[in-house]
């Protein structure tokens, strides 16, 4: 440890000896890269690496959240405003949302969401990172100094900043079929066959020609559908959603 009363450690001094061990072949580049990183976090403003709040999503407190949007957004944690932006009341874990939904068959946002955490514009990565882990918080709504808001930040965010890009919660898994409202659910064109028969008894046969649920509607069309076609399956509406060049990506799917 360093002498009591000795003179603290700059950061260029700091870079210098980083730069020194990564010569010396102690650490590797991306391991430098990491430390450079971890020393330049108090030199960065919240504000340079939020979401805008021109690009957040966000829902509404008093509306039924589009749980196909929610899940085609991506984000694990959502602000919920009352009227418009600058009125941030609660943020939202989509994993309590799914959870409530499947259970009551309905969402209320009030009874799931948690008070929002405020933060300034100019905090410090740093601090932020020190105040997530001190409140167990992994997201905080940025607000100007007039107490407009004017991004969202979240833990992933710092981390990214650190680390370059890592796994959110939702990159894990997306469930490959959502039930949406009574006899309507959203299918990935992945989610294989068993899943599909299982949630929405479609009794689909299993065949070596296919496995996944877009396998099985190219096999019943003989070629690849458009976006928004609809193709009647026995008692069930298949509309294709989204396709990304051949690829088709999800569908909705409608029993009759």
């Amino acid at each position: 440890g360093a002498a009591r009363g000795a003179p603290p450690v700059t950061e260029d001094e700091l870079i210098t000896f980083v730069d020194v061990v990564h010569e010396g072949g102690q650490i590797n580049p991306e391991e430098r890269e990491l430390i450079y990183n971890v020393i330049k976090l108090d030199d960065v403003n919240v504000s340079e690496i939020m979401t805008p709040s021109a690009d957040m999503f966000v829902l509404e407190k008093d509306k039924q959240p589009d749980l196909e949007k929610i899940l085609e957004s991506g984000f694990t944690r959502i602000p919920v405003i009352s009227g418009d932006i600058d009125h941030v009341v609660g943020l939202v874990n989509v994993k309590d949302l799914f959870k409530q939904d499947v259970r009551s068959g309905g969402v209320d946002i009030e009874k799931i969401m948690r008070a929002p955490y405020f933060v300034p514009e100019h905090k410090k990565l740093d601090q932020l990172l020190n105040q997530f882990k001190r409140k167990k918080e992994h997201a905080a709504i940025v607000v100007n100094e007039y107490g407009e808001v004017s991004g969202m930040i979240t833990l992933e965010d710092v981390l990214e900043a650190i680390v370059g890009d890592i796994v959110d919660e939702t990159d894990i898994v997306k469930p490959p079929v959502v039930k949406l409202r009574e006899k309507e659910w959203l299918v990935l064109g992945s989610a294989d066959i068993r899943t599909v028969n299982e949630k929405l008894r479609m009794n689909i046969p299993e065949s070596g020609s296919y496995e996944t649920f877009t396998g099985y509607i190219l096999e019943q069309i003989g070629r690849i559908p458009r976006e928004q076609e609809q193709i009647v399956v026995g008692k069930y509406v298949v509309t294709v959603k989204d396709v990304e060049g051949n690829r088709i990506i999800s569908f909705i799917v409608q029993r009759q």
